[in-house]
Formats: structure tokens, sequence, C-alpha cells
């Protein structure tokens, strides 16, 4: 269907587009009669205000940015879920862009998304991101932010993640409850603050129970199920091997489990296993894996709430949300307490 302008009404009242224009703003100047007529012939021939001229009046595009590491991990694609469900209903667009884990593609992101002006920025960090001078520059030009899960820990920059601490915390005394004593930690990025936090629950249940912490038991690396394998194969040829481990996610907690198999280690008897996050790999996968449960789809649309707050407001109060992680225990870690 032809789209119908301003100019087509004008021509087809015989009036002058400035007329028609402010007719269809409601502006007080136009003669009643001459409104009704504009207002009648827009509504027969289905005219649409054009959004686009709209929001450049108004220093406006009524689109909401997204930076996230990847869209296969369903973590995220569930977080990309939860922020359409809340923005599409409030009238705002989404461009999502990937930086495929890579500080040199976020930053080109980041750079796209200002150049098309976007209204406010949603963002989950790369592994590789350790410093932030291209967010800060986006903080420089008053963009809205916040961040999701992988975060910024800036003052000035709202954030919305689980407790990592506590998860961590809460998944490592199950182990312990479950009779294992030799806990080994499959971490992520060590830069990153999810990786810290999650690090510190684990190593605070750890001293909790006054349980031995080698130095090799803390493995570093990534977010991906060919680090979860190496690293548990580092950790099998230690001298004293760990009869536990605790992945940063579930991904790491795949690949580790994988490499069990392959190696005829029997889970849990032999090695208990757990994950962080819930994938739906995590019930699938034999044995089940044991795991916190991550809100994803929440935490991407009270991240969209926040932000359409600060744009409904035109002001920019940082904040902090926290939400709570849900132990699931799978076969991974059922064994019977020696």
């Amino acid at each position: 269907m032809e789209h119908i302008t301003i100019k087509d009404i004008a021509k087809a009242l015989n009036l002058s587009f400035s007329t028609v224009s402010r007719a269809l703003r409601g502006h007080p100047d136009v003669n009643q009669e001459t409104k009704k007529k504009i207002l009648a012939l827009a509504e027969q021939l289905n005219y649409e205000k054009n959004p686009l001229a709209l929001s450049l009046r108004k220093q406006k595009t009524n689109a909401i940015g997204v930076i996230i590491p990847e869209i296969a991990n369903p973590f995220f694609s569930r977080i990309i879920s939860g922020i359409q469900h809340v923005a599409y209903e409030a009238g705002y667009n989404v461009m999502i862009c990937l930086s495929d884990e890579s500080i040199e593609r976020e930053i080109s992101n980041l750079r796209h998304l200002l150049r098309y002006r976007v209204d406010g920025l949603l963002a989950a960090v790369s592994v590789e991101t350790s410093t932030f001078p291209h967010f800060e520059l986006a903080l420089a030009k008053q963009v809205p932010m916040v961040f999701i899960d992988r975060v910024w820990d800036h003052p000035q920059v709202s954030k919305v993640l689980v407790d990592d601490f506590e998860g961590a915390f809460t998944i490592t005394q199950h182990l312990i409850e479950m009779g294992y004593g030799q806990i080994a930690h499959i971490a992520g990025p060590e830069k990153l603050l999810v990786t810290q936090k999650r690090l510190e629950g684990f190593r605070a249940a750890i001293l909790a129970h006054d349980l031995p912490l080698p130095p090799d038991y803390i493995q570093f690396g990534g977010f991906t199920e060919d680090f979860g394998a190496e690293a548990l194969q580092k950790l099998l040829s230690l001298p004293s091997p760990p009869d536990a481990v605790f992945c940063v996610n579930d991904r790491t907690a795949t690949g580790a489990l994988l490499h069990c198999k392959t190696q005829q280690v029997q889970v849990p008897r032999q090695l208990g296993i757990a994950g962080f996050t819930d994938m739906p790999v995590s019930k699938l996968i034999e044995p089940g894996l044991t795991t916190m449960a991550q809100p994803a789809f929440e935490m991407g649309e009270v991240a969209t709430q926040m932000m359409l707050r600060y744009l409904a407001a035109e002001r920019y109060e940082p904040e902090v949300l926290i939400l709570k992680t849900q132990l699931i225990i799978r076969e991974s870690t059922r064994r019977s307490i020696i």
C-alpha cells in the first residue's frame, strides 16, 4: 500500500502543507471546520505519522541499543526475550548488536549505536573487556546505561545482576553437604566481576568448613565447553585431584561432564560436578547437571523497565538491582554420603 503523506492530503483538499501539518499536530490556529476535514480525510486514507521525522524533531529515536556477547547462548537469548517483551509493549524498538566476546567488536557496536542516537543502552560486556573507555564516552554523552550480568562496576551506571557471591556459596555448600571434601573451581576470565564474585562465594564456603584449597584447584580461563574440558583435565592430572568441581557456568560444566565420559570418570560417584545458569541442556545431559538457576528473562525485563523509567523521567539516577538465584539439584552431585 502506498504511504500517504501530508503533501497528499494537502493536494486533495487544496490546502497548504503547513495548514495540514498544523491541523494534524492539533495546533489551535487552524479553523475548526478545516481541521475536521483534514482529520476525516487522514483517517479515510489511513495516514500515519512518520516516526523517524517525529523522533528527529524530539531528539529521540524511540530505540534502545543492546550489546551482548552472543545470541546462541540460551542465557543471553532469554535476556533478549525479556528486553523485547518490555520494550515493544512500550513502543520502543530494540537494536541488538553482538560482540562475539571481542572487545574490538564491542567498541564498534557502541560507536554504531551512538551514531544512530539510541535513547538508551543495555549491555553485557565481552570476556575481553577489562577497561571501559568506550563506555566512558557514552557516559560523557549522557546516554543512560544499564549493564546486565556482566557489568561495568562504575557508580554512575545502573546494573542488573544476580547475587553471584551467594549463589556460589550455596552451591559449594551443597557439594560439601553431599560429602565432597576436595572441591576445585573452574573459573571464568579473571578480570570479569562475575568471575570474581563467584570465586569469592566459593572461597567463603570452603573456608567456612576448613577444607583444603590448593592454588591449583582454581583454574581461570573462559566460559566455553572446551575450556571446561581442558581445565578439568588439568585438575584430574594433579597429584591430589579434587573429588568435586564447581564450574563458573553450565557451559564449562557441560564440557567437564563430557570429558568425564571420554575418560571413564564416574559422575557423581568419583567426581561431583556443579554449574551456574540452568541452561536447557543442563537437564538433558546425562547425568543431569546440578546448577544455580539465574532468572535471565526477568533480568532482561527489569533492566528494560529501569531504562524506560529513566527515559520517561528524562533523568538518570543510577541504581543496582540484585536478583536471587535458585539451587537446582540433579544427578551430577547426588552421591551417597560416605
